[in-house]
């Protein structure tokens, strides 16, 4: 199973122009809203269509604009779950279900296991409106199931929802992704469903994918600036080369250490959230604490190199001593500009 994407699509306020090629694997889009996501899906299910370019699902060519080849949306295999599912209001849950199922000789067969494999059974007679969002959702997603499809989309599966059913429905897709055998898609602006959920991530901008790596990469390691903010890095400074293996992080007045050679394309530094440590060797900085932010999960603070106006480096509490910070070059990445 494998997804091939070459497409090129002029939309009101920019170009939609993305090429990727992924196998059989969960695959996450992260984006800010209206930087072409939602359109990217519904170019590949045959829903919009590209101005130009190639998508292959599978070895079937569904869309070459240069051969004229455009399957309808009907033949292509896609399974779409939309954002706000799009259930049909005046069908039941079994109906909804059953208008899917292609292999009419064993419907009632099908039906009935899609509605005990998502806990549909004692909602099968309701309809849309009387159903919960977590049940909506499974309805949707047993509703694309039906199909038999061989490759899965879904357009922020999780942003109706409130955080409590978010974290079960997540669990239940886990299991549903991880039992499907093709390859995955999915929307979403959450860190956590994405990390969960996802093997690779993909980060659009304005029509463009700027970065798509393995997610631990992506979010420990992301190689643009714009990628770090849109994953959570929260410290990121413009730097001078010092040498190969030094920089001036102009932002905090401070020079570091790393692991990564220096190379010209480099313009910026991140650092994740700091371990809780304190080894004296290199990157070992005098620091005042300029505020201090209570979260859920601690104590955090802003901090900033002794007797400066630099900007501020935010990190737990816990990891600053006696007025002083080890920043361990582990935790250091180099980026460049977009």
């Amino acid at each position: 199973m494998s997804l091939s994407v070459h497409i090129r699509k002029k939309l009101a306020s920019f170009i939609l122009e993305v090429n990727f090629d992924i196998a059989d694997e969960n695959f996450a889009l992260l984006g800010v809203s209206g930087s072409g996501k939602s359109m990217l899906l519904k170019c590949i299910a045959g829903i919009e269509t590209p101005d130009e370019g190639r998508i292959v699902i599978n070895d079937h060519v569904v869309f070459d604009s240069s051969k004229h080849i455009n399957v309808k949306v009907q033949e292509r295999q896609c399974g779409f779950v939309f954002q706000n599912y799009a259930l049909f209001p005046n069908m039941t849950v079994t109906e909804n279900i059953a208008c899917s199922i292609k292999d009419k000789k064993n419907k009632q067969q099908v039906i009935q296991q899609l509605l005990i494999q998502y806990d549909l059974e004692e909602v099968k007679n309701s309809y849309p409106a009387y159903l919960s969002g977590g049940q909506q959702q499974r309805c949707a997603i047993a509703r694309t199931m039906a199909s038999s499809p061989k490759i899965l989309l879904l357009d922020e599966p999780f942003s109706a929802l409130d955080k409590l059913l978010k974290q079960k429905l997540i669990q239940d897709l886990n299991q549903v992704l991880t039992s499907f055998k093709g390859t995955t898609m999915f929307v979403s602006h959450d860190h956590e469903e994405v990390y969960r959920l996802a093997n690779s991530v993909g980060i659009l901008e304005r029509g463009k994918l700027i970065e798509l790596d393995d997610k631990v990469k992506v979010y420990h390691t992301p190689s643009h600036v714009s990628c770090a903010k849109q994953v959570g890095i929260r410290n990121i400074s413009c730097i001078d080369k010092i040498d190969t293996q030094t920089v001036y992080a102009k932002d905090w007045d401070i020079v570091l250490k790393t692991n990564q050679e220096v190379q010209p394309y480099h313009t910026h530094i991140g650092i994740r959230e700091l371990p809780i440590q304190m080894i004296t060797t290199n990157n070992m900085i005098e620091i005042e604490i300029i505020d201090t932010i209570q979260k859920i999960y601690g104590e955090y603070v802003i901090i900033r190199k002794k007797d400066s106006d630099a900007e501020g480096i935010i990190c737990r509490k816990e990891c600053v001593k006696h007025q002083k910070i080890y920043i361990p070059e582990e935790s250091i990445f180099l980026m460049k500009s977009d």
